[in-house]
Order: structure tokens, then sequence, then C-alpha cells
């Protein structure tokens, strides 16, 4: 096993701007409206069996988090998926992860005229 550290990057900022808090308000408040409308859907289409299907909806999420959290212990670096994707696979794999991160935020909130 390898004990060296990987090399450090540039330091990032200890505080946020604007821009930035704005853009996880918005992400917060889009995760919130998915809730609500997709438990609805759900809801509208299972019926009573709303609570199991929750349940078993909730199985792979909490093992995404288990797996988010041991990799955090190792690489702690607050989540950022394409760190991780880069180190461990390859550095071009790790730059597609971010783009299809910053793709897939620009496609949920829809540009209106």
């Amino acid at each position: 096993m390898n004990d060296t550290p990987p090399p450090s990057g540039p330091a990032l900022r200890k505080s946020l701007g604007l821009l930035d808090g704005v853009a996880i308000a918005a992400s917060s408040t889009a995760a919130t409206t998915s809730i609500g409308i997709g438990l609805g859907v759900t809801a509208g289409v299972v019926g009573l069996h709303l609570p199991a299907i929750m349940l078993i909806a909730f199985l792979p999420i909490l093992g995404i988090a288990g797996a988010y959290s041991r990799l955090n212990k190792v690489e702690p670096n607050a989540g950022n998926g394409y760190v991780w994707v880069g180190r461990s696979l390859t550095p071009w794999l790790g730059f597609l992860v971010g783009w299809v991160n910053i793709v897939a935020t620009l496609l949920k909130f829809p540009r209106t005229a």
C-alpha cells in the first residue's frame, strides 16, 4: 500500500460569494420542488403502496451515501466526484464527470424567454 499523500492542488477560498450563495439556494430549492412533484406523481400511480415504494427507493440512496462516506474518509475533499474519479480511474474520466455535472445542472433549470 502506498502511504504517500496525493499531490496538493491550489488552495480553496474560505468564503462564498453572492453567486455561490445563489447557486446553492437554487439547487436546494430545485431538489425540494422535485421531491414534492415526484411524491405526488408516485402517490397517484402506486396509491397506498407509497410507503413501501419509498423504503425500497431509499436503499440505493443509502448505499450511495455509504460509498461517499468511505471515499471521503480516504480523500476528504468535500465530495467532489470528479476528483475521486480522476485520481482512482483516469484524469480524463474525472474531467468528464465534472462536465456531466455542469451540463446536468444547466439542463435542470429551463430558461424562459
